[in-house]
């Protein structure tokens, strides 16, 4: 996990849109996409990575 932490960290944006129309998303994403939904429900406007 170190590894990835300069990459991750240095990624923009650095919040995470809820909306799923914001981004183009793969079946690989599906993982991500249930996690913003769940986001969304809990009364979130913006995630964070």
């Amino acid at each position: 996990m170190s590894e990835d932490r300069t990459i991750i960290e240095s990624q923009r944006p650095s919040h995470l849109p809820l909306d799923l129309q914001a981004e183009v998303n793969l079946p690989t994403d599906r993982y991500s996409m249930l996690y913003r939904k769940w986001l969304k429900k809990q009364g979130v406007t913006f995630g964070c990575i």
